[in-house]
Formats: C-alpha cells, structure tokens, sequence
C-alpha cells in the first residue's frame, strides 16, 4: 500500500512558505539570524556602493594568551586587476556550536581612518564573544610577532544587521576573490 505524505507534513505550522522563482536575488530575500548574540553597536556601517568591507586583524600573542584584535575597514574595488589596499586572508569554516562561545577582546574604531599605531582613545573596545571552534582557529593562525589580517563572516559582518548581513552576503563572491589567499579550516587535529 502506498503511503501519501501531505504537504504540511515535516514542516512547522503557520503559513505556507513562499515560492521563489528562478529569478530571485538575494536582495529579495532577509536572512535570519543565525549566530552568537554580540552588540555590534560599535561596528561602524559600511559603504555598500563601494563594496566596502570590514576585516579583522588578531594582535600578535602565542599560546594560551588572550584573543584580542580591531576592526578595520576597506574598499573592494570590484576587479582582479586592483588589489585591495591591505592584504588579507579570507578564512571558510564551520562556526561550530554557537551556545559555547569563549571571549575575544575586540576593538572598534570610533572612525575608519584608524589603524593599529592610533591612539587608545580611537577605539571602543568589547568583550566579544566567539565559538570555541573559531577561538581555536584565531589561536592556530595568530602570529607571535605581528597582525594577522583576516576576513571572518562570524566578526565582520554585523550579524544583527538583517540589511547589511544580507548585502554582505551576496558580495561573498568579491570579498574571497578580493583575498590575498582563502583558507579553509577543518577544525583542529585529532
């Protein structure tokens, strides 16, 4: 005997979803939040007619030494021929649990001409908080000696930000080939 399964069956109950043709751009469709809970109320908006983005560049440290890094901010130019002014990597990964976060010092620029050598009265810094498996690939990457710059979804885009999320979503394109390199993290070693 066969069995007909209904079309509400396997799904929550409320109105249908609706369709999307074909057509649909990621500008018609909001995406919803998924992730650790941060204010990013310090973030400052970005610039999305020059495909502006934010990056993050993780303070020198070794070990078990706390995370920290700033935020700072850069044009995409659209092209491989114009190379971004600061280089940085552009880092796949999967966030990892999201109800077990660890803290990560991160300073926010109160302008986007800051940089590393500015005053501390440039920055607002937060207790920022970051799921274990993106702490552990923070701690495998961060040099002993200098900034590493990186692209992260998880801290550079504003994640409460349904607009801005969602335009920074379909320039992922521009943002990875923008990057200096892509790395893909696996998680740690067994």
């Amino acid at each position: 005997m066969k069995r007909s399964r209904s079309s509400s069956e396997g799904r929550a109950a409320g109105p249908p979803p609706k369709k999307r043709g074909l057509g649909a751009t990621t500008s018609d469709v909001t995406l919803p939040f998924r992730g650790v809970r941060n204010n990013t109320s310090a973030y400052l908006p970005l610039d999305p007619k020059v495909n502006e983005i934010r990056y993050v560049a993780v303070d020198p440290g070794e070990g078990d030494a706390p995370l920290s890094g700033f935020l700072g901010y850069l044009e995409l130019r659209g092209s491989q021929t114009h190379a971004p002014a600061i280089s940085y990597q552009a880092v796949s990964y999967c966030w990892g649990e999201i109800k077990d976060t660890l803290g990560f010092t991160l300073r926010c620029a109160r302008t986007k001409e800051a940089t590393a050598k500015s005053s501390q009265e440039a920055w607002t810094a937060q207790l920022y908080q970051i799921t274990r498996n993106l702490d552990a690939l923070l701690r495998a990457l961060r040099q002993p000696d200098k900034h590493r710059v990186l692209w992260i979804d998880a801290i550079c885009i504003a994640q409460d930000n349904a607009v801005e999320k969602t335009h920074q979503v379909s320039s992922m394109g521009l943002v990875y080939s923008s990057a200096s390199e892509v790395l893909v993290w696996l998680g740690e070693a067994d």
